[in-house]
């Protein structure tokens, strides 16, 4: 004791002194009770100097000596370190033994757990203090021991006047070698009730860790702003509570009210589960001194972020009352998603005026709750956010931020609205994905594209910013569907001049969408944003998100691994969503299908390029939106895209003036227009929708969907459409001759036209069945003269697809079932009996028409006539054998038999009862072609002069040359001798059509005679032939007297039927030029 007293001698102060100091150790100036006695505090004189001082007197009835007396003298000597109370000596006389340490103004911690003027910053900085005593205690560099404190509590930890730390009561500590720190030192269950360790009782000793225990009850002491043990409590040990809470995730519950709206979250985060993790039951899992430190000196870095934000920017706060009130306190009714870090909400709300910032809007706007106690989203997340957002990053295709609100534990942005979500909710969803046309998508691309290039080299200061987390649900969509970049929480800005240099930052980013080069490298460039953005192309590209289960099937590895695999074997097309296929064009219907071709390709390749494997081989954002506005353009100036708008179409019919009406239905009217066309103008007809008739929009769509995707020299022309302001317009190429049942009865349509013109439609027939190379067939449903258009040299143009159906119909027995949709007398009978429609009904309908061509007469004329439709007029006619009977008189005198009998099959095979027996589209051309090529060989030979008996001459006429021909043969009686002709060879080689005649030696006598003989009988012929002639002529000029007689008394008998028939066609069209629809329904 001798040594040890020695030793510290220089440190002993005078009782005298002491005395003095305390006033004589007086009431007033007790300061504390412990278990070591009394603390007194004082004024002591040291050198010339006076020192406030804390007396700590032993009174040994509470247990304690000399043992804990020197402990605390010895401990206190030799440790030095700021947040230790300073010891200044002590006094070891006339059996006083009292420590004196400097006063801390401020007393004990313990004082100050519930007072509401100690802020959470405050008390962060008081925790971080105590955490460097206990590190400072376990290890110091130079010293070879560590210290043990064994009674850490709230009244051991006292605070000076600048609420510094300062950690007392040392009088049972103990010291152990460093590298023995981790070792259980043997000692009795020693310290203050509710810090102690309870692994002393089952070890029987006690480690660092037991301090670290210790320390924990402590930071739930100054989380929750009560005593470790409250004997009057309901739970009087806090330790148990705190886990109990913490592990239910309720410690809100038990905070201290007046903290509450001071927290940041993630310092409270932080801060709480270190608590927790002290307090585990085995001294292993309780995290070392130096963590400690670590995280609840991070936990201070947020709190102090939180406070610096809401000061700096406490224009853009708004209170949380105000959003819980916007939003029924977060009710389902308003939340609008939620996505892996956060919860959006769509709401009304007063928020700050981005365009004057002295006043405040009240409008909808998009609130963004980031989640308490999230580990992957965290509140330096949301910091980043706000920072990132009020730094000078403005932007049209970026977000841009409202307010915020950081009180009780909330983290809350809000934005301006993106009404119409999230990109990646419209790729998931079929019934939105539908709304996004390739003209749209493109946009959507563009606009992203536009963002990220101005983030990477558009900010000022020549600062750079890198996105890092670019997805499909980082895309938000406004009620326009213009792209916003949303969710910078994982953002970082670049240094100045840096592009080419990477920071080296943890990987961050969603699986799907993480640049591998940095997910190797860990380097952060601009290029992992262009990487993220590639995925993004091909995402809308194929209408299927990153994630999607199809591109991890059969082994293959995401969908970069699979469009860069399609893209070398050229078979990406193949992937591509099947709703753009199938249209394109900024209307929800079917337009021209598939995007142009230039277009997509142009978007391929640059889609590609942003995902190649090497950052420095993939492109800038400025040459990404160069390309993908190249490829908005092919899109928007498509030859096949020819939309047009009203003013247009206004300006070329005159306003729909009635003088340009040429015609009308049960779509609306149709009119005649001039359209601008370059220098000069284009005629055209517009045929405009009036929704008061039967047929409305689907028929539009309809038609416009067959026009924009069958096209054939034979099918009317499509020269645009409109669709605006409630105005639904179809633009045709001007047929100048109009429809075809208006020459039905005119003599100056010849036989020859008029099988071109059945030649025209057949072929536009069979273009229609035969599915134009696709599985898709087109039935026309409406096959009549009135919808077959004639240009100007005859052509005949099918037309009116209003009531079309297109079907995947893959075999000719295929049907589809549907009302029975038609004209009456042109309608398939099986078709309006059972509903069932196949491409034959179209068939019967043609050979209706076939038979209006050939008759020179209507259905419609001939139902009023004959009291039924032409199809069972002309079945009545063919059974009782009167063939001829049909035919338009006009022009029965022009037919060839072959032509007429060839034709008639045909035509009335299509009337069949039978589907299976009528003909189909290609067999009635090709049947109709040879009726054409009969009709054309036999005008060839009588141009020649030679005409034969292919012409439809009158019967008896024929009849006599048949028996001037039998009377030749019995007159002339022509020898012909078989041993003649053996003698005679046809030369080959002679340059006359007549083949010469070769005679062979010896034998030329015979054939003198028998050439003799032939003139001899050749000149009776004659004579006899000039006899018989000499009385056909005669027979012949009182047929012609009386054909010209009869021919009188027909041509006024077809003038009469003429007329009714004229009639009866202004009753059924009109006299219209064009029929717009004249459809019915027929259940």
């Amino acid at each position: 004791m001798t040594t040890t007293i020695a030793k510290f001698a220089h440190l002993q102060i005078p009782l005298e002194d002491v005395v003095k100091a305390t006033n004589n150790f007086h009431d007033d100036n007790i300061i504390g009770h412990g278990g070591f006695g009394p603390a007194y505090k004082g004024q002591l004189q040291r050198s010339g100097k006076s020192i406030k001082i804390a007396a700590r007197r032993l009174d040994r009835k509470h247990g304690e000596g000399d043992i804990e007396f020197w402990t605390e003298i010895s401990a206190l000597s030799d440790l030095k370190h700021k947040n230790l109370v300073s010891l200044i000596g002590f006094c070891n006389e006339k059996g006083e033994k009292i420590i004196i340490t400097t006063y801390e103004v401020n007393g004990s911690l313990q004082e100050h757990l519930n007072n509401p003027n100690l802020t959470w910053t405050q008390r962060l900085k008081i925790s971080i203090g105590v955490a460097r005593a206990l590190s400072y205690l376990c290890y110091d560099e130079g010293r070879s021991y560590g210290v043990i404190h064994r009674n850490v509590n709230s009244s051991t930890i006292l605070l000076d006047e600048n609420w510094e730390v300062k950690l007392s009561g040392f009088e049972i500590s103990i010291k152990q070698a460093v590298n023995r720190m981790d070792q259980v030192i043997l000692s009795e269950p020693i310290g203050t009730i509710g810090y102690m360790d309870p692994e002393i009782e089952k070890t029987k000793g006690v480690t660092h860790k037991s301090d670290i225990y210790s320390f924990g009850v402590i930071l739930f002491e100054i989380l929750c702003g009560r005593r470790a043990y409250s004997k009057n409590e309901a739970n009087r040990f806090l330790a148990p509570l705190a886990k109990y809470h913490c592990e239910n995730e309720t410690l809100p519950d038990i905070i201290y009210l007046d903290l509450k709206n001071q927290m940041s979250p993630q310092s409270l985060h932080i801060f709480s589960n270190l608590a927790y993790s002290c307090l585990k039951e085995q001294r292993a899992d309780r995290p070392d001194t130096n963590n400690i430190v670590n995280e609840l000196e991070k936990a201070l870095e947020f709190q102090l972020s939180r406070e610096n934000l809401v000061k700096n920017l406490k224009h853009l706060t708004i209170p949380l009352s105000h959003i819980k009130l916007a939003t029924n306190d977060f009710s389902e009714t308003y939340k609008i998603c939620h996505l892996e870090g956060s919860t959006m909400y769509r709401a009304k709300l007063d928020h700050y005026d981005k365009g004057n910032h002295s006043s405040k809007r009240y409008n909808t706007v998009l609130i963004k709750r980031y989640p308490f106690g999230n580990e992957y989203y965290t509140e330096m997340d949301f910091l980043t956010e706000i920072e990132i957002l009020t730094s000078g990053v403005k932007h049209p295709n970026i977000v841009t931020l409202l307010g915020f609100c950081i009180e009780a534990f909330e983290m809350i942005l809000v934005v301006d609205n993106i009404s119409n979500g999230f990109l990646g909710d419209y790729l998931d969803n079929i019934n939105n994905k539908r709304i996004l046309t390739w003209e749209k998508r493109l946009k959507i691309c563009i606009d992203v594209a536009h963002a990220l290039n101005y983030i990477h080299s558009g900010l000022d200061d020549q600062k750079m910013l890198i996105h890092r987390d670019i997805c499909s649900y980082n895309i938000g969509l406004d009620e326009n569907l213009g792209a916003k970049i949303v969710h910078f929480w994982r953002s970082v800005f670049m240094p100045p001049n840096h592009e080419d240099q990477a920071l080296h930052l943890e990987l961050v980013g969603r699986q799907n969408y993480v640049d591998p080069e940095y997910m190797n490298t860990y380097k952060v460039k601009r290029e992992s944003d262009v990487y993220g953005f590639g995925i993004v192309l091909f995402e809308i590209l194929f209408g299927r998100l990153a994630n999607d289960p199809i591109y991890k099937k059969e082994g293959e590895k995401g969908l970069v691994f699979v469009a860069r695999q399609n893209f070398y074997t050229e078979t990406l097309e193949e992937m591509i969503d099947p709703i753009i296929k199938e249209e394109t064009g900024e209307n929800s219907f079917v337009l021209n299908r598939g995007p142009n071709k230039d277009s997509l390709h142009t978007f391929i390749a640059i889609a590609h390029q942003c995902v190649i494997k090497t950052q420095d081989k993939r492109p800038t954002m400025k040459v990404v939106v160069k390309e993908l506005e190249k490829a908005l353009f092919f899109q928007k100036n498509n030859k096949d895209n020819p939309k047009m708008s009203l003013e247009e179409i206004i300006h070329a019919t005159q306003k729909f003036h009635n003088d340009n009406c040429i015609g009308g239905g049960g779509f609306g009217r149709v009119y005649k227009g001039d359209l601008q066309d370059g220098d000069g103008f284009k005629t055209i007809a517009a045929k405009r929708l009036d929704t008061r008739f039967g047929q409305g929009e689907q028929q539009f769509l309809r038609e416009l969907q067959i026009l924009l995707d069958y096209k054939h020299d034979n099918v009317i022309s499509l020269l645009g459409y409109c669709n605006e302001n409630d105005e639904k317009v179809i633009i045709y190429e001007y047929a100048s001759r109009g429809s075809l049942d208006r020459y039905l009865n005119d003599a100056s349509l010849t036989w020859v036209k008029r099988l071109n013109i059945c030649i025209d439609v057949a072929r536009a027939l069979d273009f229609l069945h035969g599915g134009v190379g696709k599985q898709a067939k087109v039935i026309h449903r409406d096959i009549k003269s009135a919808n077959i258009l004639l240009n100007h040299d005859w052509k005949a143009k099918l037309a009116d697809f209003g009531l079309s159906l297109i079907s995947p119909l893959i075999q000719e027995t295929s049907y589809v079932i549907d009302h029975a949709w038609g004209t009456p007398g042109y309608l398939d009978p099986l078709y309006k009996k059972t509903g069932f429609l196949t491409i034959e009904s179209d068939i019967y309908s043609f050979g209706v028409v076939l038979f209006e061509i050939l008759c020179g007469r209507s259905t419609f004329a001939i139902q009023k006539h004959e009291g039924h439709y032409l199809p069972e007029f002309i079945k009545n006619i063919f059974i009782a054998g009167k063939h001829d009977e049909v035919v338009f008189k006009k022009i029965r005198k022009q037919i060839v038999t072959k032509s007429l009998t060839t034709f008639q099959e045909i035509s009335y095979q299509c009337l069949h009862n039978e589907r299976e027996k009528r003909p189909t589209a290609k067999e009635i051309l090709r049947e109709l072609q040879k009726a054409l090529e009969f009709q054309v060989q036999s005008m060839d030979k009588d141009e020649e002069g030679c005409r034969g008996p292919d012409y439809a001459t009158p019967i008896e006429t024929v009849g006599d040359i048949q028996h001037l021909s039998n009377k030749y043969s019995e007159t002339g009686k022509q020898v012909q001798d078989p041993e003649l002709y053996k003698h005679i060879e046809q030369d080959p080689v002679s340059p006359t059509n007549h083949k010469a005649t070769i005679i062979h030696p010896g034998s030329k006598q015979r054939v003198l005679d028998h050439l003799k003989q032939e003139v001899t009988l050749g000149e009776n012929q004659v004579k006899l032939l000039k006899e018989e002639l000499k009385k056909v002529e005669m027979a012949n000029k009182s047929r012609l007297a009386l054909i010209r007689a009869l021919e009188e008394e027909e041509e006024e008998e077809e003038e009469e039927e003429e007329e009714e028939e004229e009639e009866e066609d202004d009753d059924n069209n009109d006299q219209v030029w064009y029929d717009a629809g004249d459809d019915y329904l027929l259940a």
